[in-house]
């Protein structure tokens, strides 16, 4: 494979659709689980398992544009792309932290909540999907169990950045970030 010398903005638009499509996909199936009871282990486990499934792909494109943009591919770098990341380097950073554990350590770093649903019953119960995070700092591996430097620099951008927040913030603002890198 040969070095192109111009950032191929094609490739990047196709990269960015496939993110959109993992989002949406994530989206649907979050909705269709929106205030489903998941008070048993099994059935909160594959709830779990589908949205950290989604996620993970959306993260993984974004990753491999990140990639991409920064000229770690078959062509330079995005013009100004650097510059621009450093406004949302944390976030990018700990998507990369969500990632590699996914992909390296098969972890989930997600956390599904529960809540109550209107209108409600007595006893009132909170079984029911309210909403999917990340997980908080306390679930993550210690510190000193990390690899190497630049997955403890992952680690603490995800802890800055991601953890305990709402996945759909962190997909939401990823997407439109990258979206926006691409106009012309």
């Amino acid at each position: 494979m040969h070095r192109m010398t111009e950032f191929d903005r094609g490739v990047a638009r196709r990269v960015v659709r496939l993110m959109q499509l993992a989002d949406e996909r994530w989206r649907m199936q979050y909705a269709s689980m929106q205030g489903q009871e998941v008070s048993s282990v099994e059935h909160s486990d594959e709830v779990q398992v589908l949205l950290h499934g989604y996620a993970v792909e959306m993260l993984m494109w974004a990753r491999g544009l990140d990639d991409w943009c920064r000229g770690k591919g078959t062509c330079d770098a995005l013009a100004g792309y650097e510059q621009a990341r450093e406004n949302v380097r944390g976030l990018i950073e700990g998507a990369r932290y969500v990632t590699n554990h996914a992909v390296h350590q098969l972890a989930d770093l997600s956390r599904v909540a529960t809540g109550f649903s209107v209108p409600f019953s007595v006893p009132l119960k909170f079984d029911k999907l309210a909403a999917i995070t990340w997980v908080t700092k306390a679930f993550l591996p210690l510190e000193a169990e990390e690899h190497d430097d630049t997955q403890r620099r992952f680690r603490q951008q995800y802890v800055e950045h991601l953890s305990g927040r709402s996945i759909d913030t962190t997909m939401t603002a990823l997407l439109s970030w990258f979206e926006e890198q691409l106009r012309e």
